[in-house]
């Protein structure tokens, strides 16, 4: 509990999860070295865990200091935005082709063809390689995630039980949501 406490429910940990006001030009100014501490905070609690700790793993400040700079807190608000974004988009897309504005008589409209030519450019292009970073800051944290949390689920309370499922399933948004997004280009766009 006394871990738990120290570490999850922590200034620290809030500090890692903060969302902040806007993301400037993350991904791409992101840095490693919050997921590197994470993870070798993640091992010492094992360690701890395990009864494998040593007088080593007792200095866990500069590794608490290191996870402060709101890295997880930027995903998520990334993970939202995308999902915002997208489900803004999706439902563009479906109005549209419910109402015939793609495709008419077997064939792709003016519209239709101007959609395409915007989704190749942009979705493709620019929100696709933005996603995909963003993807791999999950994916740089996720490990170490999963080991810190899981090795002290059993003492953490319901309440941040709940907001780690919440959290979860915002961030598996950042996989779920781009391939819906596809899923809903090729049925509006490419069916005429």
């Amino acid at each position: 509990q006394r871990i738990f406490t120290a570490i999850l429910d922590g200034p620290e940990w809030r500090d890692f999860w903060e969302q902040p006001a806007t993301l400037g030009r993350y991904p791409e100014t992101a840095s490693g070295d919050a997921a590197q501490s994470l993870w070798v905070l993640s091992q010492r609690v094992l360690r701890f865990s395990n009864r494998t700790w040593s007088a080593e793993d007792e200095n866990i400040e500069p590794l608490l200091a290191s996870i402060r700079a709101n890295a997880g807190g930027q995903l998520l608000t990334a993970a939202l935005l995308q999902a915002s974004a997208l489900d803004q988009a999706n439902h563009i897309l479906n109005t549209a082709h419910e109402q015939g504005r793609y495709c008419q008589n077997g064939k792709r409209t003016d519209v239709g063809t101007i959609s395409k030519t915007i989704v190749t450019k942009f979705f493709a292009a620019d929100i696709q390689a933005w996603s995909a970073q963003v993807s791999q800051r999950h994916y740089e944290i996720q490990t170490a995630l999963s080991a810190l949390e899981s090795a002290l689920t059993d003492v953490a309370p319901a309440a941040y039980r709940s907001w780690m499922e919440k959290r979860d399933a915002v961030l598996q948004q950042l996989y779920t949501g781009p391939r819906e997004h596809v899923h809903t280009v090729q049925r509006a766009l490419d069916n005429c």
